[in-house]
């Protein structure tokens, strides 16, 4: 389907027999235009409290709870730049029929620079002081950095879910394939995220395997010659038991951790980190209809139209014609339309 989103031209197709090989990006065209409405410039929260019957004073608390709440919630959407991780979720949905994110928690600390306010003393002839000025100065200071939540549009097809289920609700395990470099499997290690610390295995152990990520990347392997992730570690987060345990190995031998879920919360519909949507839902199956699905095979009628139309043109425009060969000047024929050329008949010769 994303082949037949970018126009690529199958050589086996209809459209490839021809002379001509014309393969305008038709479906590319339909699927920006439905993108490019369903984005959303400055997205906003809009949150209106449950419905309570109490005192005048009540219903204005749970009024005012809710737009504390729906201000908090809009920042935070600014603050993660979700208006531009808009397109490639919904690009995605209208390319495959299948979308997906991962919601996880951002804190991250780090050095903090400001400009304070300082008094300088003012000293006179013998060093005594007779006063003081303000001066700025900037200062430095460890402070959180990032303390929010965050949505990462993922790629469907490193999300896994039990094959067959109806929703994410009734799964009993979702694989997430990731790829981390070796340096920042180090780092998570030390934060204590993978490694002993986590109920896994230690990262030296890694050196011993082999991983096969590129495997995966067929498609831009195909059309772009790019080999993304090569030198990076194939890591599977496996949510099992219904979400309670997250056991993570990586090069699919070298257990990094085995914890319980830190989403876990009771009330949730499923404790899976993960959002999976389609623009045309499907019965009874995650993945739903995707809309290039239903234009690859008008693109392709059309593709072959035009290639059977462009040659015929150019033989009809480019016809040859037969002249005898014992005519003096064949160039005094005139070339125009609707001239007429008067010629001998010719003579059918018996035997």
């Amino acid at each position: 389907r994303y082949r037949a989103y970018r126009a690529v031209l199958e050589r086996r197709s209809e459209a490839a027999q021809w002379t001509n090989k014309q393969h305008p990006a038709y479906a590319l065209q339909a699927i920006e235009t439905m993108v490019a409405n369903l984005l959303t410039p400055s997205p906003k929260w809009r949150l209106r409290p449950l419905p309570l019957l109490g005192s005048p004073e009540e219903v204005e608390r749970a009024r005012l709870g809710a737009r504390a709440n729906e201000l908090l919630l809009s920042h935070q959407l600014t603050l993660d730049h979700y208006a531009q991780k808009q397109r490639t979720f919904d690009l995605q949905g209208l390319i495959t029929g299948l979308t997906a994110s991962k919601q996880s928690w951002v804190y991250r600390k780090g050095e903090k620079r400001s400009l304070e306010e300082v008094q300088r003393p003012i000293l006179d002839f013998f060093g005594r002081m007779i006063g003081q000025v303000p001066r700025i100065q900037e200062a430095s200071s460890e402070s959180v950095l990032r303390d929010d939540p965050t949505m990462e549009p993922i790629d469907v097809r490193h999300l896994i879910p039990q094959q067959g289920v109806e929703s994410l609700a009734r799964c009993e395990r979702v694989t997430h394939r990731v790829f981390y470099s070796h340096e920042k499997l180090k780092e998570l290690e030390r934060e204590g995220l993978y490694g002993t610390k986590a109920g896994g295995e230690s990262l030296d152990n890694l050196r011993e395997t082999r991983g096969n990520a590129h495997l995966h990347f067929q498609r831009e392997n195909e059309l772009f010659q790019d080999q993304p992730h090569k030198d990076e570690i194939e890591v599977l987060e496996q949510w099992r038991e219904g979400g309670k345990r997250v056991v993570t190995v990586a090069n699919q031998s070298v257990l990094l951790a085995d914890k319980p879920n830190p989403f876990w919360f009771e009330h949730l519909e499923y404790p899976y980190p993960f959002v999976v949507c389609s623009g045309m839902p499907d019965l009874f199956r995650i993945p739903g209809v995707s809309e290039v699905e239903l234009m690859m095979e008008l693109q392709e009628m059309l593709w072959t139209l035009i290639n059977q139309r462009l040659d015929v043109m150019q033989l009809v425009l480019n016809a040859i014609f037969m002249i005898a060969d014992d005519v003096e000047d064949p160039d005094a024929f005139e070339w125009g339309p609707g001239e007429r050329w008067l010629v001998p008949r010719p003579v059918e010769e018996t035997v």
